[in-house]
């Protein structure tokens, strides 16, 4: 286990079209704050994100953290037309 690490936060925007964070080897995890005005869904792997097909969901001001060790993509798509972002952070 590390004894530090080093966070990067980015933002994805609102949209209903499906948005990835890409896989990355080096990653040891990363957490997701919803900053919107809407639910967003979350889906680790593959498949198509949709309001049906998801892993979680992230309602305004909700925080979540992808399971660590986890280094594959993520996609996230809002259910309906909404404003904000998400923030996610990854650690390396």
């Amino acid at each position: 286990m590390p004894t530090s690490f080093n966070g990067t936060t980015t933002t994805v925007a609102a949209s209903t079209s499906p948005q990835s964070v890409t896989g990355d080897d080096n990653r040891i995890g990363w957490s997701m704050t919803n900053a919107s005005t809407g639910r967003f869904y979350l889906l680790d792997g593959t498949g198509s994100v949709s309001p049906t097909n998801y892993t979680v969901y992230l309602d305004p001001g909700d925080y979540f953290e992808v399971p660590f060790e986890f280094v594959g993509a993520v996609q996230i798509v809002w259910g309906a037309a909404a404003t904000g972002n998400a923030l996610v952070t990854v650690y390396t």
